[in-house]
């Protein structure tokens, strides 16, 4: 039997979801670069659990913590820019692989050049299984199974409640902003399409009564693995709402023609993380409780007509992403999937047993 390694586990995320393992009655070894921080969220923890001091500037002293079969959950983003060394010692070591980035450039790369090394390992690799973009499959894959002309999808990310200043984490601002320096994509007219952050708008009616839902285009999880789950489908285009699109969308335009080359995109990076804050925690419970997740997708056919709608809601995105990743964790240390290469949720689980999931981690079907 293997083990379940969280790498990140002092960060923000990285501790919500040590909090989620241990209410599963689940054990994992506790890995960070700072040995004074394991010790110390430990003992908030009160468990006995392992730790080991592991460093993305030190691939070997991860890989030295994996053995074949083990899962390794990986919290330590910007992923377009510290990722790689999780995702290439779960490769090398024959470890299976979660994490929780919202990135698009990462989740590609996961799936269009890890996958095919992580089929060869023998290994699955399960990227963005947060609240993005993890509940979308779910969300999408309803809508396309609702009815058989569904040849479109559309899906939406909302939050709901009173979010407020404070809600979003250091680590998530950071990832967002990164993320605007990098090409996004959809899958459109039958295949992936490479194009900018909020290329498109959609408006998917209203979050509650009188807020609407509006979105802006960015590329996710459920782009590369719905198409594979529904062959039928031709586009699959996701949208975020958690900022004013067209503001995002003036933004992401003026921004495209200031990165025509990597010395001109490393210079905006750096000048762009000198004015976020990076890992410095986040919503406490109290704060993450005062909103809640809602996800909408629409199933449309080929004349463009709706013809299914679905609303997922529940918990926090945070309490979310914190719960799901340690369930999959669980079941991928089971051996329940067996699946290899780079997946989607939908594709590790099946419909019916994905939803299930979603809503055990507090995210369901209205």
């Amino acid at each position: 039997m293997g083990k379940i390694v969280l790498f990140g586990a002092t960060g923000y995320t990285g501790e919500l979801t040590a909090e989620a393992l241990k209410r599963r009655g689940a054990r994992a070894v506790l890995a960070a670069r700072s040995e004074q921080k394991l010790a110390e969220l430990v003992a908030r923890l009160e468990v006995d659990w392992p730790t080991a001091v592991a460093d993305i500037a030190d691939s070997a002293s991860l890989e030295a913590l994996l053995e074949p079969g083990d899962v390794l959950i990986s919290t330590v983003g910007p992923f377009v820019r510290w990722g790689s060394v999780a995702a290439d010692a779960a490769v090398r070591t024959g470890a299976h692989y979660v994490d929780s980035t919202g990135e698009g450039a990462f989740i590609r790369d996961i799936f269009e050049n890890y996958g095919p090394r992580a089929e060869a390992a023998g290994i699955t690799m399960l990227t963005a299984l947060g609240y993005d973009w993890a509940p979308g499959n779910v969300a999408g894959a309803i809508a396309a199974d609702a009815d058989p002309s569904v040849t479109s999808i559309k899906v939406g990310y909302f939050n709901g409640g009173k979010p407020g200043k404070g809600s979003m984490s250091g680590g998530t601002m950071a990832s967002s902003a990164g993320a605007m320096f990098y090409p996004s994509y959809a899958f459109l007219d039958g295949q992936v399409v490479t194009e900018r952050t909020a290329t498109r708008k959609h408006d998917f009616g209203e979050v509650d009564p009188g807020v609407p839902a509006r979105g802006f285009s960015v590329g996710s999880s459920e782009a590369l693995s719905l198409p594979r789950v529904y062959p039928q489908l031709k586009n699959v285009d996701v949208y975020l709402g958690w900022n004013d699109p067209d503001k995002v969308q003036a933004q992401a335009a003026a921004l495209e023609p200031l990165l025509a080359d990597e010395a001109s995109r490393a210079r905006l990076m750096a000048e762009s993380e000198a004015r976020t804050p990076g890992s410095t925690g986040g919503p406490d419970a109290e704060t993450r409780a005062q909103s809640y997740a809602v996800i909408l997708a629409e199933g449309a056919d080929e004349n463009g007509a709706v013809v299914s709608r679905v609303r997922l809601t529940g918990v926090n995105g945070y309490d979310f992403t914190a719960a799901f990743i340690a369930l999959v964790a669980e079941k991928l240390l089971a051996g329940e999937v067996t699946r290899r290469g780079a997946i989607g949720p939908v594709e590790a689980f099946g419909l019916e047993k994905a939803a299930a999931y979603a809503a055990e981690a507090g995210i369901a079907r209205e």
